[in-house]
């Protein structure tokens, strides 16, 4: 192939990813937004992060290394710029959907948010609303708790105040 075509294929490829974003920062603008990627948490307790699936989603992703006795606990602080109330998204991975082996929960400052995640149903990895909650401006603590000692498995949480994003998959 000529160099020439490969330059062009780059460059319109390039473009094209600058129009998604441009797109994406439209619909994103009237709404606050906080994501935290589970491997970059600042506690990770025993949670280990794992690359098995980086060439699927792009990235690592937080998994609880319990074997038959729950590993406990990760957790990071996060700050939120307006007050309000925030959908609470999570992207977990239920690893053996027949059996949900691998499940945690979600707190902020301490308290439960939602039910068991990890536990969804669907192969492969998914987005599972957990709640909704009312936060103020400033600075927060987010865990993510093992509950089963079978390898749970957490991508990213995902706050929003957008609300048209309800009881839809978000991306």
């Amino acid at each position: 192939m000529n160099n020439k075509y490969r330059v062009c294929g780059i460059k319109r490829l390039w473009l094209i990813w600058v129009v998604v974003l441009n797109a994406f920062a439209e619909l994103s603008c009237a709404a606050s937004d906080v994501w935290i990627e589970a491997e970059d948490f600042t506690d990770k307790g025993v949670w280990v992060v794992d690359t098995q699936f980086t060439h699927l989603m792009g990235s690592a992703y937080l998994m609880a290394p319990g074997v038959l006795a729950p590993a406990g606990a990760a957790s990071t602080s996060f700050n939120v710029g307006d007050a309000g109330a925030y959908a609470v998204w999570v992207r977990s991975k239920d690893w053996v959907p027949e059996f949900h082996p691998g499940k945690f929960r979600v707190s902020i400052d301490g308290n439960e948010c939602g039910g068991i995640l990890g536990a969804s149903g669907k192969s492969g990895w998914a987005w599972e609303r957990v709640a909704e909650v009312d936060l103020s401006s400033g600075g927060h603590r987010l865990s993510i708790e093992d509950l089963s000692g079978a390898l749970a498995r957490c991508d990213v949480v995902w706050l929003t105040t957008d609300i048209r994003l309800v009881g839809t998959v978000p991306m």
